[in-house]
């Protein structure tokens, strides 16, 4: 007769909003903030609401879509299957002496783990890989509107989250402008505080 074992409950934290549990801050804030999001995409978009139903639906692979020429970050989707195979192989080579480092940091791999570099694409480069990503989930005048409206439309993404105003004077706000403006822009911005910095160096020796 062979003996059956019972595996024992694991003890998870989790964050609760209403009647719904959710594994991290992050996808609670997320939630709360959905109803906000969805009026803001409502109103950008006239009130159409099969397109903001799109909108909502396919919100990681547009802003996906938009970070093109950039490193892409991962989605939560991708997270979550990223996670599910990080699972599913530290069970199968649990009992490999081979792969116990590998298991035994399996938590910090799924952390750490980023999508490689990509080639620095040009404005036109950028334009045209992003309209073929976004041709893949809609035609192409829903796609030409999702480029054209790109600003307005991460804005309504962003509804709810609370933004700190960066400290006046301290030169964040500059920073975060250029940053935002693309890899030019923040080169530029760099290399004018460094000529800054050397031309008040040089103003001291003198």
């Amino acid at each position: 007769m062979t003996a059956t074992t019972t595996a024992m409950p694991v003890l998870k934290q989790g964050y609760i909003v209403g009647d719904q549990v959710f594994a991290t801050a992050a996808e609670a804030r997320d939630f709360m903030r959905r109803p906000q999001v969805e009026a803001a995409i409502s109103t950008l978009v006239g009130g159409d609401a099969n397109f903001t139903a799109f909108l909502l639906k396919n919100q990681e692979e547009i802003e996906k879509s938009f970070e093109t020429g950039v490193i892409a970050r991962v989605t939560k989707s991708e997270r979550a299957k990223l996670n599910k195979a990080y699972d599913y192989i530290a069970e199968l080579l649990k009992d490999d002496n081979k792969a116990k480092f590998f298991v035994e940091n399996i938590e910090a791999a799924k952390d750490s783990f980023r999508w490689p570099a990509v080639k620095r694409l040009s404005d036109e480069e950028k334009t045209a890989a992003t309209m073929a990503a976004l041709t893949k989930l809609a035609d192409e005048n829903v796609a030409t509107w999702l480029v054209t409206n790109k600003d307005a439309l991460l804005a309504a993404y962003d509804a709810g989250i609370q933004k700190r105003a960066a400290p006046a004077g301290s030169g964040l706000v500059d920073y975060l402008a250029a940053k935002k403006a693309g890899p030019e822009a923040l080169a530029k911005y760099q290399a004018d505080k460094a000529a800054a910095k050397a031309a008040e160096a040089a103003a001291k020796k003198a």
